[in-house]
């Protein structure tokens, strides 16, 4: 027997200084009230912006060629990047960024009380309109990354269409804190 249809995704442990760009980034979060920089319109503004695109460029110019045949090469001008900071309460539903080409995350600030991140399986709705209840133990419809499987330093890159969520964050004094992003370039 054989599974069809898998879906790539691509974790690798980084090498950032995670507590620096925490701190820059506690600093930015100090200035608004989002728990994303996502809708703002310098959405990236620290010092170690640099460097984090760097590794997303490095990762996802190695990542994409094995899931597309077009020639693409990523630069800095195909990168939306931002950052989020979740306290207690803050989560964010299912969702998915198909306007792009890839979609990813860096861990910089989480432990053992941070929220995981969820994706969604694509086949889910399919799975629960026609498997029955014995079958539908067989395929999985989401899969969970937490700590100690996700820590700091790690990045996540997917294609952009898998569906994905952060559940509520529970009661922590540590802020969950990573920088997502999307590539996109269109040719």
């Amino acid at each position: 027997m054989m599974d069809l249809f898998p879906i790539p995704l691509l974790k690798e442990k980084i090498n950032l200084d995670c507590a620096s760009i925490t701190k820059e980034i506690l600093e930015a979060k100090a200035l608004t009230t989002n728990y994303t920089s996502y809708f703002e319109e310098d959405t990236f503004l620290i010092e170690s912006s640099s460097a984090i695109k760097q590794i997303i460029l490095e990762h996802a110019n190695k990542f994409f060629p094995t899931i597309s045949d077009r020639n693409i090469i990523f630069n800095e001008e195909n990168i939306n990047i931002w950052w989020n900071v979740y306290k207690e309460g803050d989560h964010h539903c299912f969702h998915d960024h198909g306007r792009s080409l890839l979609s990813g995350t860096i861990y910089v600030n989480i432990d053992e009380s941070s929220s995981p991140i969820e994706f969604e399986s694509p086949l889910d709705g399919l799975i629960r309109t026609w498997a029955s209840d014995d079958l539908k133990d067989r395929w999985k419809q989401s899969e969970t990354f937490g700590f100690p499987a996700i820590k700091n330093n790690i990045i996540m890159i997917w294609p952009p269409w898998l569906k994905h969520s952060v559940p509520a964050q529970g009661k922590t004094d540590n802020p969950r804190i990573t920088i997502s992003f999307n590539l996109d370039k269109r040719q």
